[in-house]
This record gives C-alpha cells, sequence and structure tokens, in this order.
C-alpha cells in the first residue's frame, strides 16, 4: 500500500499471496526495493480474504538503520 502504516491508503498498489502458515512470498515483476523506497509503502497483513477490513499486522519499507 502507498503510506505509512499510520497513514494508509486502503487501495493495495500491489496483489501479494495469502499467507499461509504465517509465510508469504510475491515476487512483483518490474518492482524493485530501490523503487519502492522513493516514496513511503507498507505491508499490510489482512486478517482473512473474507475479512479485508481487518488488519492484523503492518510493516514500513524503509531502509536499514
Amino acid at each position: 500500500h502507498k503510506g505509512t502504516c499510520d497513514k494508509l491508503d486502503p487501495k493495495p498498489v500491489y496483489a501479494l499471496t495469502t499467507v499461509t502458515d504465517g509465510v508469504s512470498e510475491t515476487t512483483v515483476p518490474g518492482v524493485t526495493i530501490a523503487g519502492l523506497l522513493k516514496a513511503p509503502y507498507a505491508i499490510n497483513v489482512h486478517k482473512s480474504t473474507s475479512d479485508l477490513k481487518t488488519y492484523v499486522a503492518c510493516g514500513n519499507i524503509a531502509k536499514a538503520k
């Protein structure tokens, strides 16, 4: 999603695979970490595909300190 966990655009920019057993891995063609670092983005985990309005986790994409 564009934005940060504190101010998240509810419309996802990129679709990621569903989390299964605590794991999700997605490759988005043409998207790089460097590109994502040019604007604020966050990865958001929803409770389920039937309850997308409930977020259970969120992490900002940011440079390592």
